[in-house]
């Protein structure tokens, strides 16, 4: 959103902000099917508040459904090809066979790729050591997101700031 204002000279036309209400009601039509928030959202539940900037009705979160939905379907098995690239020296086209294997294995198992044990993890690949579980599990995941733009938690506080500051003015 940031992005897309700094574009237009900081002003989010009426059009733009019905494109962003457009694709903010999409999402959260399809996070409502997911049923991790607990109000049917519409166009009619959009809200173009000062500043052209949209905002939902009533709108409430499901947080445990979200917190188990994030993690579904091995979403850090990213972080660990990454992770054996960077930390472990692991070219990037062998990292992405070896996460292959791992996430066989979880599924194999029914379990998270951080549920794992070390000993497993290093039977399909003794480069990987005990440091990978920095940056396994959804928590750990957007936590390590910690440069511009990314997901850590204080980076989301100083955008939150920030765009309060420009568009809540």
């Amino acid at each position: 959103l940031h992005d897309f204002c700094e574009a237009r000279g900081g002003v989010l036309s009426p059009r733009g902000a019905l494109r962003i209400a457009s694709k903010i009601t999409e999402a959260l039509v399809y996070a409502h099917g997911r049923k991790v928030i607990h109000r049917a959202v519409t166009p009619r539940n959009i809200l173009i508040g000062p500043g052209g900037v949209p905002s939902v009705a009533d709108l409430t979160f499901d947080r445990e459904r979200l917190a188990a939905a994030a993690g579904e379907g091995f979403t850090t098995a990213t972080d660990l090809a990454d992770w054996l690239v960077r930390e472990a020296g692991v070219p990037f086209r062998e990292s992405h066979h070896i996460t292959g294997r791992v996430v066989a294995l979880a599924e194999e198992k029914g379990c998270g790729l951080e549920d794992l044990a070390l000993a497993e993890l290093t039977a399909i690949d003794e480069r990987i050591s005990n440091a990978v579980f920095d940056v396994l599990g959804v928590d750990n995941s957007v936590r390590s997101r910690n440069s511009y733009g990314g997901t850590a938690p204080d980076n989301v506080r100083a955008q939150v700031i920030s765009a309060r500051e420009r568009f809540l003015k």
